[in-house]
């Protein structure tokens, strides 16, 4: 069996530390041991990427991603379609901390392991259905925004989505939107395909 073949049948984890315009990514082995660290963009081509780049390693079974409720819940959108297990993380214990320090590659290292292992890991919360469009009723009622129905709820929500992909200026994507980004890219990978 050649190197390409093994790294196909090999069974890998990933780990992600969230944040706000970067991702932190790494990869263990069915030993745990990590294979590798990257940093990826919080758009849908950087998630993209991500799971590209974890392919690489073989046949990805789950991924740990820290904070699936604020700036994990993108990912986590974008994971559960392709059928790829994903676990939430909670914070490592401080001892582990304190022995290996506190950085995002570590994090995401942490992650992974803990996905591995399966401790430190519940099941995320889905974010859609009755639960979601009342939780988005509460936010709105909280911060003055009335919102009469679940059909507002939801238009808001939907609004709010089509700004943040469409319009808002992403500092890591050189001040253009996700959509502008992806459209420039796609345009780049034309040219050089056709070059």
């Amino acid at each position: 069996m050649d190197s390409k073949q093994e790294v196909l049948v090999r069974k890998v984890t990933g780990g992600v530390d969230t944040h706000k315009d970067l991702h932190v990514a790494a990869i263990v082995d069915e030993h745990n041991g990590v294979l590798g660290s990257e940093f990826f963009s919080t758009t849908r081509h950087g998630y993209k990427q991500m799971i590209t780049w974890m392919r690489t390693f073989g046949t990805v079974e789950r991924i740990g991603v820290e904070c699936t409720g604020s700036y994990g819940a993108g990912l986590l959108r974008y994971l559960q379609p392709l059928g790829i297990e994903v676990l939430e993380v909670t914070a490592p214990d401080k001892t582990d901390r304190r022995k290996r320090g506190k950085n995002d590659t570590i994090d995401a290292e942490n992650a992974a392991h803990a996905a591995f292992a399966g401790i430190r890991t519940v099941t995320p919360k889905t974010r859609d259905g009755l639960v979601e469009s009342l939780r988005v009723l509460k936010v709105g009622r909280k911060h003055g925004q009335r919102l009469i129905t679940r059909r507002h709820a939801k238009d808001e929500t939907i609004a709010w989505l089509l700004w943040y992909n469409q319009s808002r200026l992403h500092s890591t994507l050189n001040y253009v939107s996700p959509m502008q980004f992806e459209q420039h890219w796609l345009t780049d990978q034309t040219k050089q395909a056709s070059s």
